[in-house]
């Protein structure tokens, strides 16, 4: 069992100790749970783009970042475009 400290802004070290038995790098997301009176930090399994990201999303974002858009040559355009 390691003992943590509290510190300034509610932070903890986690021992290198631990990190090198849990493979952990700075940055790594992990999941803390309440339970009862305990708290459980667990490593959180990395999700895979596949399994969030499908083919029907990426051609949502895809063609997102292509437009329809209009280029106007100044402000008056744009609101004469705007307001009709």
């Amino acid at each position: 069992m390691a003992i943590l400290t509290l510190r300034t802004h509610n932070q903890i070290t986690v021992p290198a100790k631990l990190t090198r038995e849990l493979g952990l790098s700075v940055g790594d997301p992990l999941d803390v749970l309440i339970v009862g009176d305990t708290i459980v930090i667990k490593r959180m399994a990395p999700v895979a783009q596949e399994d969030w990201l499908t083919d029907e999303t990426l051609a949502e974002i895809d063609a997102a970042a292509k437009g329809p858009f209009t280029t106007f040559t100044s402000l008056d355009e744009a609101e004469r475009a705007l307001n009709g």
